[in-house]
């Protein structure tokens, strides 16, 4: 296999991409030129400071850290805990509505006066006697 200094299966070797075959290729490529070796060189160092720069350190929390918080949560919890309304007053309170709105409409029906069945007869009205006229 013929390589050149700026072929990308160099990167690729140096981050372990590469099938065994083509690995072993460089290896023997890398072994006869000094130039490829060089650039595999330079390609690990850089691989290393990347991984080194952007590699997030493990912190861990002291076990008095950790109590801290868990104190904390709990006091909070404890400052703002929430009654729940409990799961009974909602229909409760619904059927006393209905109940009260029943109640109502049978009394109201109950003080209105029947009408009758047919049209109600107009009432009389009140005539003057008539008054012979003067001679």
């Amino acid at each position: 296999m013929k390589l050149h200094p700026e072929d990308p299966r160099i990167t690729a070797f140096v981050l372990g991409e590469l099938e065994p075959e083509e690995a072993a290729a460089v290896e023997r490529a890398a072994a006869e030129d000094p130039a490829i070796q060089e650039k595999i060189r330079e390609a690990g160092e850089i691989q290393l400071f990347i991984k080194e720069r952007l590699a997030t350190p493990t912190s861990q929390l002291h076990p008095r850290q950790r109590e801290n918080i868990r104190r904390s949560v709990r006091q909070t919890e404890a400052e703002h805990k929430v009654t729940s309304i409990h799961p009974w007053l909602i229909p409760t309170a619904a059927a006393a509505v209905l109940a009260l709105a029943t109640f109502v409409m049978i009394r109201m029906s109950a003080e209105k006066p029947q009408q009758a069945a047919g049209p109600v007869p107009a009432a009389p009205t009140p005539t003057k006697p008539v008054e012979p006229a003067a001679p």
